[in-house]
């Protein structure tokens, strides 16, 4: 199951991000508290990240997406 980002909405798999197989555990714990992915550069790459952002998405594949 995919957790999409909150800010750009790229997906990640769920099982990736919680092993630190997909992204560092610090770039995981970033991703899980909201601020951004790899992909978006946590904010730092504006063109990546969707004009409203991807919140209520990002909560709703976040919670869907308990590691098995």
């Amino acid at each position: 199951m995919d957790i999409e980002c909150a800010k750009c909405g790229e997906p990640w798999d769920s099982y990736g991000v919680h092993h630190h197989i997909d992204m560092t555990k610090q770039e995981a714990r970033r991703f899980l508290a909201g601020e951004g992915c790899p992909a978006c550069k946590f904010g730092q790459d504006t063109e990546r990240v969707l004009p409203d952002g991807n919140l209520n998405r990002f909560l709703e594949t976040l919670g869907d997406a308990w590691d098995e």
